[in-house]
């Protein structure tokens, strides 16, 4: 599966994440990505929608009843999950391959770091990074003090996004 600003491919167990949901699967790659699962969030696959039908979204299938296998059943399905509906982060997530199963959910490939929470979607994110990027930019210090020192945008872990999605389920 893959989605986000770069791209991030991901092994997931035949039944999902630690839960065997599609909530459960998606979590671990929000954790891997360095989110924080604290916006509201949705997923949409062959005309359906799921997400949490308490946070008041309208017609909408309960996440944690939607299995990995059964809404992205084969190569080639895809899913839309938005994160963050005020940012507005979209990612495709794409079944590449389907293998032997697995135990835990791991990451294979990557590209770039993970965008900061709250950063205002990726029109923000880009203006972070061009304000890091010069420092004469009016905002340099601003977003300068926001991101980690040692932040590297075109940098991936994959090590390190293996420890989070390990820790997660």
């Amino acid at each position: 599966m893959h989605g986000g600003e770069g791209r991030e491919d991901t092994v997931l167990p035949a039944e999902g994440g630690a839960s065997g949901c599609v909530a459960g699967g998606l979590a671990s790659d929000r954790g891997s990505w360095g989110w924080t699962d604290s916006h509201l969030h949705d997923f949409h696959a062959d005309g359906v929608r799921y997400g949490e039908p308490d946070s008041g979204l309208s017609e909408v299938r309960w996440e944690t009843t939607a299995r990995v296998h059964e809404v992205l059943p084969a190569v080639g399905a895809r899913m839309l999950y938005t994160y963050d509906f005020g940012d507005d982060w979209r990612h495709e997530i794409v079944v590449e391959g389907i293998g032997e199963p697995v135990q835990r959910a791991s990451c294979v490939a990557g590209e770039r770091a993970c965008p900061p929470e709250d950063c205002g979607g990726s029109w923000g994110y880009a203006e972070m990074l061009a304000a890091v990027n010069d420092r004469a930019h009016p905002e340099h210090e601003t977003f300068a003090q926001w991101l980690a020192e040692d932040f590297d945008a075109a940098a991936f872990d994959e090590a390190g996004v293996n420890r989070m999605l390990w820790r997660i389920g």
